[in-house]
């Protein structure tokens, strides 16, 4: 029934005729809610699979804050599972999917990136490795670049040692980052410039 509702089928169902007006969150609470089936019998054969059916739903949807929740419980509670390797990733793609850039906050790039490390960590030759490794390189491309651009913003502001503080961040984290070059050239400004006095 919860599936029903998940896959718009609960109209089909002839026993629930007073329910079909109610819709994916309905059919994920009579799984997954405070009185559901599988929090109640959380070892259930099909528990985990139907947490990943809710977990694909809402990434597919593009709600990745549920999707993080859902694949981070697969990823919890059922970590021997046949979905552990899939549902680490994902986990790590919804939290990816979430980050609207690097200069707007810093939480979630370095969670995104923990979550790709942890994969690669149990999974180091996994189907979704190299995806990871890649992800891993655009987040520190990302962060690099934040982290340049409040440099550069502390320079304008003749903030000269919170500038320095930022571009030695980008060249101690992120040395292989496009941002890192840019970095090493500041920084000789800037040293230029105290010297200069």
């Amino acid at each position: 029934i919860s599936l029903d509702y998940l896959h718009g089928r609960a109209g089909q169902c002839l026993i629930l005729p007073f329910i079909v007006t109610r819709g994916v969150s309905y059919g994920e609470d009579i799984l997954l809610g405070d009185k559901g089936l599988i929090r109640d019998y959380p070892y259930l054969p099909f528990a985990d699979d139907a947490i990943m059916e809710f977990a694909k739903y809402y990434y597919g949807e593009r709600e990745y804050p549920d999707a993080e929740r859902l694949y981070r419980r697969v990823v919890n509670e059922y970590p021997r599972q046949e979905w552990a390797e899939l549902a680490r990733f994902q986990l790590s793609e919804s939290i990816y999917r979430q980050i609207r850039g690097a200069d707007y906050e810093e939480e979630l790039p370095l969670k995104a990136e923990a979550s790709y490390r942890r994969y690669l960590d149990e999974n180091p030759r996994g189907q979704h490795a190299e995806e990871s490794r890649g992800r891993l390189r655009e987040l520190a491309d990302m962060q690099g670049q934040s982290y340049l651009n409040k440099a550069n913003f502390y320079l304008r502001e003749s903030q000269i040692a919170a500038a320095r503080m930022y571009l030695r961040i980008v060249l101690e984290r992120y040395t292989t980052a496009p941002a890192a070059e840019e970095a090493r050239e500041l920084l000789k400004q800037v040293d230029g410039m105290e010297a200069r006095g």
